[in-house]
């Protein structure tokens, strides 16, 4: 039996940068700092499309603009939540897209917000929350069986489960969903420029490039708590 080749993995995709080289079409210029969706690493290599770069305002710092990527999945989201103003939300996980959905959650409107952190009974802590008419939005990537009794559950609350993939929202607008990836990483960004989302709390470790390897050990065996690591490449 042959020996299985290694592959290299490539790792985090939210990528803030200075275009130092551009194509004749480009209509950025070089010396302009971008949001790409982009591998970890000191300089990447991209179609200059909107799926895979936009371009950072000025008065939004590099390391907060790396948020970008992660906000527009927090927006798809509360997007598909569908949101209603004086609705009461649950948000179960506080990691750094979790506490970006608590937060545009207030943009909306929703009154109370509630944070549920890790918990092994988050489960039934999920079904109490869910009033008559309630919507379950399932984000997390999970293969776990999760058993539900149909009626008492779901049919007699009459409950709505909603399944949320950040990469199924169009890249682009269309006619049939008016938001998009792409619109939704420029909201982001517009957002933390005027201060409507508050990050600077969520970046628990601003790391140099040298310090990777330690880091991530210290996450596999769970020695490090965290809810964003910042790598500066420069």
């Amino acid at each position: 039996m042959a020996q299985a080749e290694k592959r290299e993995i490539e790792l985090g995709y939210s990528f803030v940068g200075i275009i130092v080289e551009k194509g004749q079409k480009f209509n950025l210029n070089e010396g302009e700092r971008i949001l790409a969706l982009a591998p970890h690493a000191s300089y990447v290599k991209l179609k200059a499309t909107p799926s895979h770069l936009v371009k950072v305002p000025e008065g939004v710092p590099p390391d907060i603009a790396t948020i970008g990527i992660l906000g527009s999945v927090a927006f798809h989201i509360i997007e598909r939540a569908e949101i209603k103003l004086c609705e009461s939300v649950g948000i179960l996980g506080l990691g750094m897209v979790g506490s970006l959905c608590l937060q545009l959650s207030k943009i909306c409107g929703a009154r109370p917000v509630i944070g549920i952190d890790i918990n092994e009974h988050r489960l039934e802590i999920a079904k109490e929350i869910l009033g008559i008419g309630g919507r379950l939005i399932l984000t997390s990537f999970t293969n776990e069986f999760i058993y539900f009794r149909v009626h008492n559950d779901i049919v007699d609350k009459e409950l709505k489960i909603i399944g949320a993939h950040q990469p199924k929202c169009p890249i682009e607008k269309v006619p049939y969903y008016p938001f998009s990836q792409v619109k939704n990483r420029i909201l982001t960004l517009e957002f933390l420029k005027d201060g409507i989302l508050k990050v600077n709390k969520l970046i628990t470790h601003r790391i140099k490039k040298d310090k990777i390897p330690e880091t991530y050990s210290l996450l596999i065996e769970n020695d490090i708590r965290s809810t964003r690591i910042l790598i500066d490449w420069r």
